[in-house]
């Protein structure tokens, strides 16, 4: 049936005297032609300007487990997927020159519901319950070897992202020991570093719920964090916000106790001697159980009106009869500071005013009930999106020629 929706929509446009063209390059710059959009119905979008197309879509029937993670695309534009629920990593590479991805292709397994993943110098990282492997050789035998083991993160939040920061030290993010309680342990809910063969440790920042994904400026060099407040349960009445934070060496976002803008949590009220406001506060909020998950800084030239801002994938909300999040977003910056506006990539369309994005969720224009995770971002300015039930769009310019 979409099929036959989406042939009759383009012959409709055709009938109106309307045509797609790919979108030109910047002035100055080599490019080949772009390749005809494969379009989908789903997300919703500015047509006019935006293709959004299925590079992967294999949605099983039981989604009890997360089915696909992190993406990290290396500097061949080979685009790397964690598949969580197999703990594998699989690849997926144009191999014919069309522009188009081959059908995925797994590189190794052995992982424990990996949760990120960081392409660096050759190899890729993972982090996942156990600890970090690092996986070599990507295209013959795939080697793996555990930089850090015996986490054993069973039970509270996962572990979040991974990356390689500036200074060529290893980063990751790990969950609390649980959604609201007093007592977390060293090392969780922290923003942790390593040499990059995995020893001299540090715990860097402290204070984070569910710190998901994480990304550096490459303007500034700032590290920025997503992190992701509890959802309130029947009977309360707070709706704590979703922060992004920027990275100080020592910080303490406030977890358990404080959450976005420095505010006390009534369900744990911290006890004396702990002060909210001499906590490290968010340098900005996203709405309540937005949920971000995914973060990239956009540097491509495909979108310049993205040129620098944060791209953020919005897991989406899990208790509310109104659903949040179920989105990707561009977050607006200036002068290396969120400027705390944002664009949507999608769902989105040409008359943004017209619903809103619960609205649009709900009456199927968008992801919901489908979760983004993760957002990354190739060489030319494409944007690859993973979807946790099992698919990847990507999003690229499009000009509608009359």
């Amino acid at each position: 049936m979409r099929k036959f929706i989406i042939v009759g929509l383009t012959l409709m446009l055709a009938a109106a005297g309307w045509r797609f063209a790919p979108a030109q390059p910047p002035s100055g710059v080599a490019q080949q032609q772009d390749p005809p959009c494969a379009y989908v119905l789903l997300p919703y979008r500015n047509a006019n300007t935006t293709c959004i197309e299925l590079v992967y879509d294999d949605v099983p029937p039981d989604r009890a487990v997360p089915e696909l993670g992190a993406l990290a695309i290396a500097p061949d534009g080979t685009l790397y997927v964690l598949n969580v629920a197999h703990g594998e990593v699989w690849s997926m590479r144009d191999t014919d020159g069309d522009r188009f991805m081959e059908p995925a292709e797994r590189v190794t397994g052995g992982l424990r519901l990996p949760t990120g993943a960081a392409y660096y110098d050759g190899a890729l990282y993972v982090v996942d319950l156990d600890g970090i492997a690092r996986v070599d050789d990507l295209d013959g035998d795939a080697t793996v070897t555990r930089l850090v083991d015996g986490w054993a993160i069973d039970t509270g939040l996962w572990t979040g992202g991974i990356g390689v920061g500036p200074d060529e030290r290893l980063y990751v993010s790990t969950g609390a020991p649980c959604g609201a309680c007093a007592d977390v342990a060293e090392g969780r809910g922290a923003l942790i570093s390593y040499a990059l063969d995995g020893s001299d440790r540090r715990v860097e920042a402290t204070g984070l719920r569910a710190p998901a994904d994480f990304a550096w400026n490459p303007a500034t060099g700032d590290l920025w964090i997503l992190d992701q407040s509890r959802a309130v349960i029947a009977g309360e009445s707070a709706r704590p916000p979703d922060e992004l934070n920027r990275f100080e060496a020592g910080a303490d976002y406030g977890y358990p106790f404080c959450y976005g803008g420095q505010q006390i949590d009534p369900v744990l009220a911290p006890p004396s001697g702990i002060d909210c406001s001499q906590t490290d506060g968010p340098a900005d909020l996203f709405p309540y159980q937005s949920s971000p998950s995914g973060a990239a800084f956009y540097t491509g030239a495909a979108f310049p009106g993205w040129q620098g801002d944060l791209l953020v994938a919005f897991n989406g909300s899990w208790n509310l009869p109104e659903p949040a999040g179920y989105a990707v977003v561009a977050l607006a910056f200036a002068d290396g500071l969120p400027r705390g506006t944002f664009d949507y990539l999608a769902p989105a369309s040409d008359d943004p005013d017209t619903f809103s994005l619960t609205q649009t969720s709900l009456m199927g224009r968008g992801f919901y009930p489908f979760h983004p995770v993760d957002v990354a971002v190739d060489g030319q300015g494409w944007i690859y999106v993973s979807v946790q039930e099992g698919r990847i769009y990507r999003i690229r310019p499009r000009v509608v020629v009359r």
